[in-house]
């Protein structure tokens, strides 16, 4: 019952392929609505189960300028599920670009959410 409690700050579904299809539409719309492209989103392995939980974790590559990567972790951060931002890789495409025009910023986040199992119950 306790953990059934934490329904509305897990990712949706009862499988990792479901929790990972809705952690990657997490990121996809946190990305669209800071104006961040994402080049690719693919899954990583993730074995950590237990006590009703599972954990599924993506690598996104994005590009973006500073202010739309800055946007899309404070996005990740204030999700409803519960978000995690383990590892950032940025790196400045051109560091001499003139200041009136915006850099461009390539690199990569892995994030991790958590999901009920099959078998737990969500409240009513």
């Amino acid at each position: 019952r306790r953990l059934a409690s934490l329904a509305p700050a897990v990712l949706a579904g009862r499988s990792a392929a479901d929790a990972g299809a809705d952690l990657a539409s997490h990121l996809a719309v946190a990305a669209e609505r800071q104006g961040v492209r994402l080049t690719r989103t693919e899954p990583l392995p993730d074995s950590a189960l237990g006590g009703g939980l599972g954990r599924v974790t993506f690598r996104a590559t994005l590009e973006s300028d500073g202010v739309g990567v800055v946007g899309l972790l404070r996005a990740l951060a204030e999700d409803d599920a519960v978000l995690v931002v383990e590892a950032v890789r940025l790196e400045v495409a051109d560091p001499l670009v003139p200041r009136r025009r915006p850099e461009l910023v390539r690199g990569d986040l892995t994030v991790r959410g958590w999901y009920l199992e099959r078998g737990e119950r969500e409240p009513r």
